[in-house]
């Protein structure tokens, strides 16, 4: 009798443990997290000025506003120049040196640079996942994040 009752809690305490174990297993959190007027300084992990990181964009851009998808295309690596500070944007040619003052920064974890889900292509490789803040003194005012490549 004792025996039966003995497997029993075991058997509970080991299917605890291994479901204790898979919600742990996300040590991490979203960009999304990381709300409009947080300041830079409270945020872990963070890279980017003075030593620019480079930014290559990303897909989820937030919040959905005219001045973040500004912001996107005017620190976005791949989308350069076309004549002096003009840059083609989805919105048209824009002047980005009459935007006021941002910084681009990278966020680490627990925000960015974990894992994405393997895709079938690759079943033993999740890409990383990519957070991007936009800076205006001091505070982020748009966010970038995604899995790579998007």
């Amino acid at each position: 009798m004792r025996t039966g009752r003995t497997s029993g809690l075991l058997l509970a305490f080991m299917l605890l443990a291994v479901w204790g174990g898979a919600v742990g297993c996300k040590n991490h959190s979203d960009c999304e997290a990381i709300a409009v007027g947080t300041p830079l300084a409270s945020l872990p992990q963070v890279w980017g000025p003075p030593n620019q990181s480079t930014y290559y964009g990303c897909n989820q851009l937030s919040p959905p506003t005219e001045e973040v998808s500004l912001l996107h295309c005017c620190s976005d690596g791949f989308n350069q120049p076309v004549d002096g500070g003009l840059r083609r944007c989805a919105s048209g040619l824009v002047d980005c040196g009459k935007l006021p003052p941002f910084e681009v920064w990278r966020v680490g974890l627990p925000f960015g640079d974990w894992s994405c889900e393997p895709q079938p292509d690759f079943p033993s490789y999740g890409a990383p996942y990519k957070c991007y803040v936009w800076v205006r003194d001091g505070r982020v005012i748009g966010r970038c994040s995604g899995c790579e490549p998007d």
